[in-house]
């Protein structure tokens, strides 16, 4: 026997009483279906960057930082060398951290850098982050770089 109902807005039909229970259950925290407003980025300036580095802990400016080193492209290893961490892990909680600083401040990670997933022959796998040009100039023009 079909169930429709409607929350927010939106109109659902589930299949059973049991499938409407648990997906309501899962808003039972409070949230609401329209509280994932669409995130819009700006552009990056160096107004809303002066921003995001203020917002930023120690070790995740360093990381922003070691990132502006002057080439367009840093490896894991070259990340985790100058961080002096032993993993990727530990690497991507600091971008993490990196990447939900950039969006309060108005910007998506995309704006400082592209991350890609590289493979050797011997299938160890890397990553490779690849700045904007915009990012490394924003960064100059904010005094994060000489």
């Amino acid at each position: 026997m079909a169930v429709k109902l409607a929350k927010d807005g939106f109109d659902f039909t589930f299949d059973n009483p049991e499938e409407a229970a648990k997906f309501f259950k899962s808003f039972s925290n409070g949230h609401s279906l329209s509280s994932n407003k669409a995130f819009t980025p700006q552009e990056l300036s160096a107004s809303n960057f002066r921003s995001f580095m203020q917002r930023l802990h120690k070790s995740q400016k360093k990381l922003v930082k070691a990132m502006l080193t002057g080439k367009e492209m840093v490896t894991d290893a070259e990340l985790l060398e100058s961080m002096k961490l032993d993993n990727n892990r530990e690497l991507g909680g600091i971008l993490a951290g990196i990447s939900r600083n950039a969006k309060k401040s108005g910007f998506s990670i995309e704006a400082l850098w592209k991350s890609e997933t590289r493979h050797s022959e011997t299938g160890k796998r890397s990553k490779a982050f690849l700045t904007t040009e915009n990012f490394r100039q924003v960064a100059k023009e904010a005094g994060e770089v000489k």
